[in-house]
């Protein structure tokens, strides 16, 4: 069976498929060291990418030992943990997409020449950067790169928004839940 993509109680059945999930989690472990230790890396960009990998790794883990152990199973500070890390690292991502994306939309408005302001863009400061840096005579867009920012900002504060409230949430849970029969029943 595969393992419910938002908690739950892991039943003996996910088994295989925990241990499948923790394995390719796993092995993105040694992409992420390097990331983090690579010095030209922009490792703050993707932290919440980062973060998730890790968690998702021991989340999958912790799971696959639940599905034979009762006790774990039905713990409610398991539940709220896998509950807290389903929900969350999908916005921990979309995170890093909107850091990511501002990175993208915001350099290719800086000009190049005596009006345009590419040596001040962070693009400029990196060495390995994919982006084509502008060429001489491209204008500088101030006012789009104004908007990108504020638009991004906007994006940001959504993902905060939505961290707040998963976060209630999912610590609420288990206690609305598992300990009234009648309301998980419901």
């Amino acid at each position: 069976m595969f393992p419910v993509p938002v908690g739950g109680v892991p039943l003996p059945s996910e088994f295989g498929a925990c241990i499948v999930f923790a394995i390719a989690y796993g092995l993105l472990v040694p992409f992420v060291v390097y990331r983090v230790f690579d010095r030209r890396s922009r490792t703050i960009v993707i932290l919440g990418i980062i973060l998730q990998i890790l968690n998702s790794t021991v989340q999958f883990s912790m799971r696959a030992v639940a599905t034979h152990r009762e006790s774990l199973r039905a713990s409610s500070a398991f539940l709220k943990y896998t509950q807290i890390s389903f929900g969350m690292g999908f916005v921990t991502i979309a995170s890093d997409l909107v850091n990511l994306l501002r990175c993208v939309q915001v350099n290719p408005t800086y000009g190049y020449g005596p009006e345009g302001r590419y040596d001040e863009s962070p693009a400029s400061q990196t060495k390995d950067v994919m982006l084509e840096p502008p060429r001489e005579g491209d204008a500088d867009h101030p006012r789009a790169r104004r908007v990108i920012r504020r638009f991004a900002l906007l994006m940001t504060l959504t993902v905060l928004a939505s961290n707040i409230t998963g976060s209630i949430a999912a610590s609420r849970y288990a206690e609305q839940i598992f300990t009234d029969q009648a309301r998980a029943d419901m």
